[in-house]
Parts: structure tokens; C-alpha cells; sequence
């Protein structure tokens, strides 16, 4: 069967920081821009956030959401920033700020202190510490869950699934239909030929189903208790601040090794694994990579800059 021209559903990720709390010369703190059809959604946004969004020319206008996993500066001190410049800008549209209890006391003591001039409103969904589907619409849902570490924190898992009409090519080649009606094929719509016969858009198209699933699970120890909410995900980014051989630095602070999060991956099923939140101590993350591909080997190393497609489970680009 060959297949019509796909139309353009997106379900890409951008990643802006990679960081932990100390900064280095080649890497930023946490912030990621995730894609999904024509909208984009801002997870964490540390330092420095809104520079790497303008030197990765990402269109701020599009960004409807921001999703803070907690407030640990090293994820959330760049927000006021962006904030104001959004406003320096003249931005109109309403944006939703998702994160723990205490996200609207942060931003609104400093936006007041600054005496910074809303031009848009912003609503606020502050979340407790459970399972939550935070938003659904017809083909798109997002779920937050609770992380441990050391301060109250919330992972994001997104969704989509959308059926797509595409045109069945090698039919419609044999029917003298016009081309300028190929597209209400597409939009389930009969089509007459010359002749005066009916096609019927299953006669000259096919159902396929698009769906795609990325989880975010930002600082935390190993959680094993998230199995059930993350099970088969496409995508897992998960942090990766330490080597197992600081096992015991990561429990106490709150976070995972490379070599946990690799064997979370791989307990849930994941298609791939993407990792970040390093150690300044790393100067070279190749050792990170090679502890988490010997236990899940579809693992790809987050970096500033890095721009993937999310694929479904089997069909992952490494």
C-alpha cells in the first residue's frame, strides 16, 4: 500500500539545559521544550532559560504552558525572567503555570518586588503530592506524578493519540478524481469523478493511528512505585546526576544514579531513555552513557541543544 503525504503532527523535544544546580561552561540548568501538534510546552526553566530559547530561535508566542517540577533554584530561577520579558514583548495570551504548592507565593512576591506589569494573565494549577490527570483534551493528556526528593516535586507524563486520515495513493492514481479533491478524501468527505461516480473516503484512504508518549521525571531518588504510571512510555528522560559508585550521595540528596535509572527504564518497558541533571563533577559524560546502555542499551545521553523526534517504542532514533 503506498501511502498519501502524512500530515504534519508533532511530537518533538528540545532540550535547553542539562545541568544540575552548579552550571558549567557547556551546560545549563534544567529546561526542556516539548512540541505536540502546534503548541509547545516549557518543562523546568532554570538559568538562562529564556537565553537558550532565543538562541534556539523556539517561537515564545507558542509556549501555553510552563510545568515547574519543583522549586529548587536550578529549575525555576529562570522563570521570573522569562516572565518579564514575555510582558517586554507584549504577549496577550493567557499562559498556564503548572508546578508543587508554592509556585504562585514564588513568582508573584518577585514580579510584585519588581513591580513588573502583567500584560497577559496567568493561571495557576498548584499540585499535591498524588497522581493527576492536570489536562485533556481531544487527543491530548497530561498526568502529573509525585517524585522523591527533598522538597515536594512532580514528574509530567504527555500523551497523544489521534486518528489521521491518509490517502491511499496507488487507488486514487487509478480514479481521474481532480487533485484539488485529494484533500476532502482527507477530511472523510465523499469525492465525485468525472463520470459522475461516488468514492467514499474509505475507498480511496486509510485510518492511522498516531500516538506518542513522553515521560519527564526530574530529581529523584529511584521509585519503583511509578511503574504503574510510566509503564510502556516511548520516552523516558529521567535524571542522572551520579555514577552508581555515589550511590550513597544520591540517596541522600535525592536523587539517582545512571545506573538506577537505566534499570527503572528498563523495568518499565521504556522505548528509550534519554538522561540529564549531571554533576558538574562530570566534565566528560561518556562514562554516564556506557553505565546506562550496559543495563538499557537504547539509552541517548542529553545534551543542550539535542532535538528528537518521540517516536513510538521500537522505532526510536538513537
Amino acid at each position: 500500500m503506498q501511502k498519501g503525504k502524512k500530515n504534519s503532527i508533532h511530537f518533538e523535544l528540545l532540550i535547553l539545559g542539562s545541568s544540575s544546580a552548579i552550571p558549567s561552561d557547556a551546560r545549563f540548568p534544567s529546561s526542556q521544550v516539548l512540541r505536540i501538534g502546534e503548541e509547545l510546552f516549557l518543562i523546568d526553566c532554570g538559568e538562562a532559560s529564556q537565553n537558550r530559547l532565543w538562541s534556539h530561535r523556539v517561537r515564545w508566542s507558542k509556549i501555553g504552558w510552563i510545568l515547574i517540577s519543583h522549586l529548587h533554584g536550578d529549575h525555576v530561577y529562570g522563570l521570573p525572567g522569562l516572565i518579564t520579558s514575555f510582558c517586554h514583548l507584549q504577549r496577550t495570551q493567557p499562559l498556564i503555570i503548572t508546578g508543587p504548592m508554592g509556585i504562585r507565593d514564588f513568582l508573584e512576591n518577585i514580579l510584585r518586588h519588581s513591580q513588573v506589569h502583567l500584560t497577559f494573565d496567568i493561571e495557576y494549577l498548584e499540585l499535591d503530592q498524588k497522581v493527576q490527570v492536570i489536562y485533556k483534551d481531544d487527543w491530548r493528556k497530561i498526568t502529573a506524578f509525585p517524585l522523591d526528593h527533598r522538597i515536594p516535586t512532580m514528574g509530567y507524563l504527555f500523551e497523544a493519540e489521534k486518528k489521521i486520515r491518509r490517502l491511499d495513493l496507488e487507488k486514487v492514481q487509478k480514479t481521474d478524481i481532480p487533485l484539488d479533491h485529494y484533500q476532502k478524501v482527507v477530511k472523510g468527505e465523499s469525492v465525485q469523478d468525472s463520470t459522475g461516480r461516488i468514492y467514499e473516503p474509505d475507498e480511496l484512504s486509510f485510518i492511522e493511528i498516531f500516538k506518542r508518549s513522553y515521560a519527564y521525571c526530574s530529581d529523584t531518588r529511584y521509585k519503583e512505585s511509578l511503574v504503574s504510571v510510566l509503564k510502556n512510555v516511548d520516552v523516558l528522560y529521567h535524571e542522572t546526576t551520579y555514577l552508581h559508585e555515589l550511590l550513597d550521595k544520591a540517596i541522600q540528596t535525592g536523587h539517582t544514579t545512571a545506573k538506577q535509572a537505566a534499570e527503572f527504564a528498563k523495568l518499565i518497558q521504556a522505548g528509550q531513555l534519554i538522561t540529564g541533571h549531571y554533576s558538574s563533577r562530570y566534565k566528560i559524560l561518556t562514562p554516564i552513557l556506557e553505565e546506562c546502555q550496559s543495563i538499557f542499551p537504547n539509552t541517548v545521553l542529553g545534551y543542550e541543544g539535542l532535538k528528537l523526534e518521540i517516536l513510538p517504542r521500537g522505532n526510536e532514533i538513537g
